[in-house]
């Protein structure tokens, strides 16, 4: 079984990153992947006890995947754009890598 998940997702910039202005029309990348390992995920929260309470695990694997993929493979002047199918793959994700099964 594999430890890892891959998201899709998509940038957009807003502002030019030579002179951080607004730029007219904003630019959207193409569809891009960012691979996510258990290993990875374990050294930004304890899974194993918040897969016990789904509230929390709704609220932070989308925290979770913006900050790592925003971190990781984004610059300063993009946001990230990820379809809430997407999030669900990761929640899936945690859920089998940390939950007690």
């Amino acid at each position: 079984m594999s430890h890892t998940v891959t998201v899709k997702y998509k940038t957009v910039k807003n502002l030019c990153s030579c002179c951080w202005q607004k730029l007219p029309i904003p630019k959207e990348s193409k569809e891009l992947e960012f691979e996510i390992s258990k290993e990875v995920a374990s050294h930004w929260a304890d899974w194993e006890e918040i897969v016990e309470y789904p509230e929390d695990i709704e609220k932070l694997v989308p925290e979770y995947v913006h900050d790592t993929i925003s971190f990781h493979a984004t610059h300063s002047e993009e946001k990230i754009l990820i379809q809430d199918s997407e999030i669900a793959k990761v929640k899936e994700f945690i859920l089998r890598e940390f939950g007690s099964a």
